[in-house]
């Protein structure tokens, strides 16, 4: 995280970039409480099975750059999002 970046100091302005790239691609924001569902079903969701649920299109896939703690590191995870 840095001064500069959108989301630490300019959040209004990184929304209304992120709205307008979804709308791009035909996509859109999720409300408040639809995003805390989708959230919190991941989370109840058993590991193995998210990936199955990828290969049905109902979760996603992403690379997520996590740190690891300060003697191991960042490392790149699979995670997953409905």
């Amino acid at each position: 995280m840095h001064e500069n970046q959108k989301t630490a100091s300019k959040m209004t302005e990184y929304r209304a970039e992120a709205t307008v790239t979804l709308k791009k691609y035909r996509g859109r924001p999720y409300g408040r409480l639809e995003s805390i569902l989708r959230r919190r079903f991941m989370y109840i969701l058993p590991p193995w099975s998210r990936p199955f649920l990828a290969s049905l299109r109902f979760a996603y896939a992403t690379k997520a750059v996590v740190c690891k703690g300060r003697g191991e590191g960042w490392k790149v995870e699979i995670k997953y999002t409905v």
